[in-house]
Protein backbone atom coordinates (compact mmCIF):
# COMPACT_ATOMS: atom_id res chain seq x y z
CA UNK A 1 0.00 0.00 0.00
CA UNK A 2 1.14 3.24 -0.85
CA UNK A 3 2.12 4.92 2.50
CA UNK A 4 -0.43 8.19 3.02
CA UNK A 5 -0.04 11.64 3.57
CA UNK A 6 0.06 12.69 7.49
CA UNK A 7 -0.02 16.27 8.91
CA UNK A 8 2.32 17.17 11.90
CA UNK A 9 1.20 18.73 14.85
CA UNK A 10 -0.56 22.22 15.33
CA UNK A 11 1.56 24.92 16.77
CA UNK A 12 2.26 26.12 20.19
CA UNK A 13 -0.51 28.45 21.62
CA UNK A 14 0.60 32.08 22.66
CA UNK A 15 -0.42 33.40 26.21
CA UNK A 16 -3.02 35.79 25.76
CA UNK A 17 -1.64 39.18 25.90
CA UNK A 18 -1.66 41.44 28.99
CA UNK A 19 -3.66 45.00 29.83
CA UNK A 20 -0.61 47.12 30.96
CA UNK A 21 -0.27 50.38 32.40
CA UNK A 22 2.74 51.85 30.58
CA UNK A 23 5.83 53.51 31.96
CA UNK A 24 4.34 56.51 30.58
CA UNK A 25 1.65 56.55 32.42
CA UNK A 26 3.95 56.91 36.00
CA UNK A 27 3.20 60.16 36.21
CA UNK A 28 -0.59 59.76 36.35
CA UNK A 29 0.43 56.66 38.50
CA UNK A 30 1.96 58.93 41.26
CA UNK A 31 -0.78 61.14 41.39
CA UNK A 32 -3.38 58.07 41.89
CA UNK A 33 -1.55 56.43 44.64
CA UNK A 34 -1.29 56.73 48.81
CA UNK A 35 1.41 57.79 50.59
CA UNK A 36 1.85 54.46 51.63
CA UNK A 37 1.80 52.99 48.39
CA UNK A 38 4.87 55.36 47.30
CA UNK A 39 7.39 53.30 49.01
CA UNK A 40 6.43 50.43 46.63
CA UNK A 41 6.80 52.17 43.54
CA UNK A 42 10.31 50.62 42.44
CA UNK A 43 8.56 47.62 42.67
CA UNK A 44 5.37 49.22 40.52
CA UNK A 45 7.72 49.88 38.10
CA UNK A 46 9.66 47.28 37.40
CA UNK A 47 6.17 45.09 36.96
CA UNK A 48 5.04 47.83 34.45
CA UNK A 49 8.80 47.39 32.79
CA UNK A 50 8.31 43.18 32.56
CA UNK A 51 4.95 44.14 30.96
CA UNK A 52 6.44 46.51 28.21
CA UNK A 53 9.19 43.89 27.82
CA UNK A 54 6.46 41.22 27.25
CA UNK A 55 4.69 43.51 24.71
CA UNK A 56 7.08 44.84 22.88
CA UNK A 57 8.62 40.61 22.20
CA UNK A 58 4.35 39.78 21.49
CA UNK A 59 5.21 42.19 19.03
CA UNK A 60 8.69 41.18 17.48
CA UNK A 61 7.35 37.20 17.56
CA UNK A 62 4.36 38.72 15.76
CA UNK A 63 6.81 40.15 13.08
CA UNK A 64 8.32 36.66 13.03
CA UNK A 65 11.96 38.23 14.55
CA UNK A 66 11.93 34.85 17.11
CA UNK A 67 15.50 35.70 18.01
CA UNK A 68 14.85 39.24 19.29
CA UNK A 69 11.08 38.35 20.46
CA UNK A 70 13.33 35.94 22.60
CA UNK A 71 15.58 38.69 24.13
CA UNK A 72 12.76 40.59 25.09
CA UNK A 73 10.74 37.82 26.69
CA UNK A 74 14.17 37.27 29.17
CA UNK A 75 14.01 40.86 29.67
CA UNK A 76 10.75 40.51 31.45
CA UNK A 77 11.28 37.33 33.44
CA UNK A 78 14.59 38.95 34.57
CA UNK A 79 12.58 41.84 36.29
CA UNK A 80 9.89 39.41 36.59
CA UNK A 81 10.67 35.56 37.25
CA UNK A 82 7.49 33.95 37.85
CA UNK A 83 5.94 36.21 34.78
CA UNK A 84 3.89 32.97 33.03
CA UNK A 85 2.75 34.31 30.06
CA UNK A 86 6.54 35.66 29.33
CA UNK A 87 7.61 31.89 29.64
CA UNK A 88 5.09 30.84 27.67
CA UNK A 89 5.45 32.91 25.19
CA UNK A 90 9.42 32.20 25.43
CA UNK A 91 9.22 28.60 25.09
CA UNK A 92 6.93 29.23 21.90
CA UNK A 93 9.09 31.58 19.94
CA UNK A 94 12.21 28.70 20.86
CA UNK A 95 10.14 26.35 19.06
CA UNK A 96 9.63 28.44 16.54
CA UNK A 97 13.15 28.04 15.58
CA UNK A 98 13.03 24.64 16.17
CA UNK A 99 14.79 24.96 19.43
CA UNK A 100 12.54 22.63 21.08
CA UNK A 101 14.77 20.87 24.19
CA UNK A 102 14.96 24.62 24.89
CA UNK A 103 11.47 25.22 24.52
CA UNK A 104 10.25 22.50 26.63
CA UNK A 105 12.35 24.22 29.37
CA UNK A 106 10.42 27.44 29.58
CA UNK A 107 7.23 25.49 29.17
CA UNK A 108 8.32 23.33 32.30
CA UNK A 109 9.09 26.47 34.02
CA UNK A 110 5.34 26.84 33.09
CA UNK A 111 4.18 24.40 34.49
CA UNK A 112 6.00 24.97 37.89
CA UNK A 113 4.81 27.87 38.11
CA UNK A 114 0.87 27.46 37.24
CA UNK A 115 0.68 23.64 37.45
CA UNK A 116 -3.03 23.91 36.14
CA UNK A 117 -2.34 25.83 32.92
CA UNK A 118 -3.84 23.41 30.15
CA UNK A 119 -2.28 25.41 27.17
CA UNK A 120 1.37 24.83 28.81
CA UNK A 121 0.90 21.20 29.40
CA UNK A 122 -0.23 21.18 25.45
CA UNK A 123 2.70 22.95 24.04
CA UNK A 124 4.92 21.10 26.11
CA UNK A 125 3.33 17.89 24.62
CA UNK A 126 4.38 19.57 20.99
CA UNK A 127 7.83 20.14 22.20
CA UNK A 128 8.40 16.59 22.77
CA UNK A 129 6.42 15.41 20.05
CA UNK A 130 8.73 17.24 18.00
CA UNK A 131 11.75 15.64 19.75
CA UNK A 132 10.56 11.89 19.41
CA UNK A 133 9.50 11.54 23.04
CA UNK A 134 6.06 10.49 21.85
CA UNK A 135 5.42 8.81 25.23
CA UNK A 136 6.57 11.78 26.98
CA UNK A 137 4.53 13.65 24.34
CA UNK A 138 0.74 11.63 25.06
CA UNK A 139 1.19 11.92 28.77
CA UNK A 140 1.37 15.51 28.17
CA UNK A 141 -1.58 16.03 26.08
CA UNK A 142 -3.46 14.03 28.55
CA UNK A 143 -2.67 16.19 31.22
CA UNK A 144 -4.00 19.06 28.92
CA UNK A 145 -7.48 17.41 28.33
CA UNK A 146 -7.58 16.21 32.16
CA UNK A 147 -7.30 20.22 32.95
CA UNK A 148 -9.69 20.96 30.00
CA UNK A 149 -12.05 18.36 29.05
CA UNK A 150 -13.14 20.40 25.15
CA UNK A 151 -9.37 20.69 24.43
CA UNK A 152 -10.14 20.20 20.58
CA UNK A 153 -6.36 20.95 19.80
CA UNK A 154 -4.46 18.59 22.75
CA UNK A 155 -7.10 16.15 21.40
CA UNK A 156 -6.23 16.37 17.32
CA UNK A 157 -2.36 16.28 18.47
CA UNK A 158 -2.67 13.54 21.11
CA UNK A 159 -4.27 11.36 17.71
CA UNK A 160 -1.07 12.54 16.12
CA UNK A 161 1.58 10.87 18.29
CA UNK A 162 -1.09 7.89 18.71
CA UNK A 163 -0.04 7.79 14.65
CA UNK A 164 3.56 8.09 15.02
CA UNK A 165 3.38 4.77 17.79
CA UNK A 166 1.02 3.40 15.51
CA UNK A 167 -1.80 2.75 17.57
CA UNK A 168 -3.97 3.35 14.82
CA UNK A 169 -7.40 2.37 17.16
CA UNK A 170 -6.53 4.66 19.78
CA UNK A 171 -6.23 7.61 17.62
CA UNK A 172 -9.27 7.24 15.94
CA UNK A 173 -11.10 7.88 19.57
CA UNK A 174 -8.75 10.68 19.62
CA UNK A 175 -9.83 12.02 16.70
CA UNK A 176 -13.58 10.67 17.17
CA UNK A 177 -13.66 12.96 20.60
CA UNK A 178 -11.68 16.07 18.77
CA UNK A 179 -15.12 15.83 15.56
CA UNK A 180 -17.27 15.42 18.43
CA UNK A 181 -16.26 18.88 19.47
CA UNK A 182 -15.82 20.47 16.50
CA UNK A 183 -17.96 18.74 13.55
CA UNK A 184 -16.27 21.21 11.05
CA UNK A 185 -12.61 20.42 11.56
CA UNK A 186 -11.48 19.73 8.44
CA UNK A 187 -7.78 18.14 9.73
CA UNK A 188 -9.06 15.90 12.67
CA UNK A 189 -11.25 14.10 9.59
CA UNK A 190 -8.55 13.71 7.51
CA UNK A 191 -6.18 12.25 10.18
CA UNK A 192 -9.09 10.44 11.33
CA UNK A 193 -8.88 9.18 7.24
CA UNK A 194 -5.26 8.36 7.51
CA UNK A 195 -5.52 5.89 10.76
CA UNK A 196 -8.56 4.44 8.98
CA UNK A 197 -6.12 3.88 6.01
CA UNK A 198 -3.28 2.17 8.21
CA UNK A 199 -6.28 -0.15 9.60
CA UNK A 200 -6.89 -1.07 5.55
CA UNK A 201 -9.79 0.18 5.93
CA UNK A 202 -10.55 1.37 3.18
CA UNK A 203 -14.16 2.66 2.86
CA UNK A 204 -14.44 4.02 5.90
CA UNK A 205 -11.24 6.07 4.97
CA UNK A 206 -12.66 6.93 1.70
CA UNK A 207 -16.25 9.10 3.94
CA UNK A 208 -13.62 10.94 6.13
CA UNK A 209 -11.21 12.23 3.75
CA UNK A 210 -14.54 12.82 1.87
CA UNK A 211 -15.87 14.66 4.66
CA UNK A 212 -12.85 16.94 4.83
CA UNK A 213 -12.94 17.90 1.46
CA UNK A 214 -16.60 18.71 2.01
CA UNK A 215 -15.15 20.93 4.63
CA UNK A 216 -12.14 21.99 2.52
CA UNK A 217 -12.56 21.91 -1.25
CA UNK A 218 -8.78 22.28 -2.11
CA UNK A 219 -7.11 19.93 0.93
CA UNK A 220 -4.81 18.28 -1.71
CA UNK A 221 -3.56 15.86 0.73
CA UNK A 222 -7.07 14.66 1.75
CA UNK A 223 -7.93 14.09 -2.66
CA UNK A 224 -4.36 12.49 -2.49
CA UNK A 225 -5.25 9.91 0.81
CA UNK A 226 -8.89 9.62 -0.99
CA UNK A 227 -7.36 8.10 -4.45
CA UNK A 228 -5.08 5.89 -2.23
CA UNK A 229 -8.00 4.66 -0.23
CA UNK A 230 -9.98 3.96 -3.94
CA UNK A 231 -6.69 1.92 -5.50
CA UNK A 232 -6.83 -0.33 -2.33
CA UNK A 233 -10.23 -1.12 -3.12
CA UNK A 234 -9.70 -2.34 -6.56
Amino acid sequence: MRTPIQLRYLLPQLALAAIIVSTLDAPCLLAQISRSTKQNLPILLAQTSAEDFYNQGNSLFQQKRYQKAIASYDKAIQLKPDFVKAWTNRGIALAKLKRYQEALASYDKVIQLKPDFAKAWYNRGIALAELRRYQEALASYDKAIQLKSDFVEALYNRGGVLLDLKRYQEAIASYNKAIQLKPDYAEAWYSHGVALLNLKRDREAIASNDKAIQLKPDYAEAWYNRGVALYELK
